[in-house]
């Protein structure tokens, strides 16, 4: 791990080039047709049918292509969601988009695991995508997979075969406290048996709210039985709410996604879904919370994630947003990070994070315009 962390901070950049389309987005159709056509096809640096997104490391102001499967399985998620609120054609530019997406996700799909996906390339494995000599240790160290793709996989693909409930054991098998316990969260969390980002016995165990929220918005979606270790996720992040975590310690309780409007948006996310009571009697603390963030918010993708919350979370009288596509192209809010200190312990974990080494900001157009495709449609076509 030291060895990759290093590797890491020697990472080289390219300049970075979104690539664009300056397409109307007023409407939801013409919303669909816009991030369709950004759905890669000939390119020489992301493969037939995914999605555009970019990595850029702290330290540096330039970005790098990076194809991976999570901002591709993001996208289809936030249109496959809502399709029974479109209309026949808006339906036919979801459907070509997943048509064209599904070979893109098989080179991400282990071989040896029925339904576990990777964030980066598997077949054969590719780590930092056009990182240049960093792809010289593409094999040697190469990622777990890790159940936060597998949960987006499970929701936008659905499993292969018939043995999604084998999938869940493989989660539970690598939870806190079966093989190892966390060194890099709360002592009083130590030994509570929650679920752990990291498939694999190497890996440290990781505890990061949104990735749980993730598992268990998939675990209701697809109606599978409660354990003991859903109960303990899910009264985990209920826990975090009620101490203010996800706004005071935001990047210490998801390292991976690091903000509070993030973390609040997956939660509301969640709450659509999930029939748990006591996180449901959390929703008028976390309106309150949103809606303070939001009169504070200063970037653009920052104030669509809270809108986006409220929203969801029932909040019908929030002012509209109007938000352009400059301001959706900017890539100055990360909605997901990649950051080494995460998997270290304590309290070098709090150490390698405060310095912001190893750390890498993520960026996808597509996406965010997905996520303004959610917005438009929450207030146009859902009724709460």
């Amino acid at each position: 791990m030291r060895a990759v962390l290093f590797l890491l901070l020697l990472s080289f950049l390219i300049p970075f080039n979104a690539n664009s389309q300056s397409n109307d987005t007023t409407s939801i159709k013409s919303l669909l047709k816009e991030i369709s056509s950004l759905q890669s096809i000939h390119s020489d640096k992301f493969p037939d049918g995914g999605f555009p997104s970019y990595r850029k490391y702290q330290f540096k102001n330039s970005y790098k292509p990076d194809y991976n499967f999570f901002y591709t399985a993001l996208i289809l998620f936030n249109l496959q969601r809502y399709r029974n609120f479109l209309s026949d054609d808006e339906k036919t530019y979801v459907d070509q988009i997943k048509e064209k997406a599904l070979p893109y996700f098989e080179i991400f799909k282990s071989k040896l695991h029925a339904n576990r996906y990777n964030f980066w390339q598997k077949n054969p494995p590719v780590i930092f995508p056009n990182g240049g000599w960093l792809n010289w240790f593409n094999k040697t160290s190469a990622l777990a997979d890790d159940i936060d793709d597998c949960s987006m996989a499970m929701l936008v693909i659905g499993p292969k075969d018939s043995s999604l409930n084998d999938l869940k054991k493989n989660f539970l098998a690598y939870r806190n406290g079966n093989y190892k316990t966390t060194k890099s969260f709360y002592k009083k969390y130590q030994s509570l048996p929650v679920y752990s980002t990291w498939l694999g016995k190497a890996m440290p165990i990781e505890i990061d709210l949104c990735v749980l929220s993730n598992v268990m918005m998939m675990n209701s979606a697809l109606s599978l039985p409660m354990t003991k270790t859903d109960t303990a996720s899910l009264d985990l992040i209920i826990d975090m709410i009620k101490v203010n975590k996800h706004i005071t310690a935001s990047k210490y309780v998801s390292s991976n996604y690091e903000n509070p409007a993030t973390i609040i948006y997956h939660i509301a996310r969640l709450m659509t879904y999930t029939d748990y009571v006591p996180l449901l009697k959390m929703k008028p603390l976390l309106v309150t919370q949103a809606r303070k963030l939001l009169l504070k918010a200063h970037y653009s993708l920052e104030k669509l994630l809270l809108s986006n919350a409220l929203l969801q979370l029932g909040e019908n009288d929030i002012d509209k947003l109007t938000l352009s596509e400059k301001q959706l192209q900017r890539n100055d809010y990360p909605y997901f990070v990649a950051n080494m200190a995460s998997v270290l312990s304590n309290p070098y974990k709090q150490i390698f994070s405060a310095l912001k080494l190893g750390r890498f900001s993520y960026y996808s157009y597509p996406f965010n315009l997905s996520l303004l495709f959610e917005n438009k449609i929450w207030r146009e076509r859902v009724k709460n």
